[in-house]
């Protein structure tokens, strides 16, 4: 997919987040609305680790330096209802697509993450670093699982419908191949899609711990993961959306 290069600014509007400035890449040809939030060159606009993320031939790479688990931070903006688009390709190890989460210093996210692993860890919604010490710590890990629509209320009580099982989901999925994943969040709605296909839904109305704002940033899990990121562009949503 060819990928405008040169750099544009605009201003955001007050539907999403009135205080920032977008940066982004220009328009995604064939996709309207979207916009490109990496260059196909270098990091720019991205903040990761030293040594832990690379760009080689218009991918995202993760070095497999590392030795503990660390983010790469997309600072063009924070985000809040969006539509998220990115082709990526797992080999090794373990990583996340982070969605409306913390940024709690030194390249460490808290918050929503898509999981990227093999087949059978694709589907999940969780809550990365979440305190052990913290009672809803085992409810958040796993917020939904492949196949599930998930309603977590304000108390904290899970409501589960399994439309569909976890392999019949996951089979869409094509391990250490290039996929695409289509992240949505619109108020308190969260839903994930790998190749066209709805992998998992959540709505998260748990009080203290939802978000409907944060950082969009990308895991290394450390240890030799090895895994790849390209045509990364976002879409904000509008009320009418």
């Amino acid at each position: 997919m060819a990928l405008s290069t040169f750099v544009v600014w605009i201003e955001l509007s007050a539907t999403t987040n009135p205080t920032q400035d977008r940066l982004n890449f220009g328009e995604v040809k064939n996709e309207p609305g979207f916009l490109s939030i990496f260059n196909g060159k270098d990091l720019t606009g991205w903040d990761g680790q030293p040594g832990s993320w690379t760009v080689q031939n218009g991918v995202i790479q993760c070095t497999g330096k590392a030795k503990a688990r660390n983010w790469l931070i997309w600072r063009g903006f924070g985000a809040a209802d969006f539509e998220l688009r990115l082709d990526f390709r797992y080999r090794k190890g373990n990583s996340g697509v982070q969605v409306r989460s913390s940024d709690i210093g030194d390249w460490q996210v808290r918050g929503y993450q898509v999981e990227v692993s093999p087949a059978e860890g694709m589907g999940l919604w969780h809550h990365s670093l979440m305190s052990p010490k913290i009672e809803v710590q085992n409810t958040r890990k796993h917020l939904a699982t492949a196949g599930q629509r998930v309603i977590i209320h304000e108390n904290g009580e899970k409501e589960v419908e399994q439309f569909a099982s976890a392999e019949s989901i996951q089979a869409h999925y094509k391990e250490g191949e290039w996929n695409t994943m289509t992240v949505i969040v619109k108020g308190n709605h969260l839903i994930q899609k790998i190749n066209g296909v709805l992998f998992a839904d959540l709505t998260d109305d748990q009080a203290g711990f939802s978000s409907e704002t944060g950082v969009i940033a990308l895991q290394d899990h450390g240890k030799g993961a090895d895994v790849s990121f390209r045509n990364m562009r976002i879409r904000f949503l509008k009320a009418e959306d």
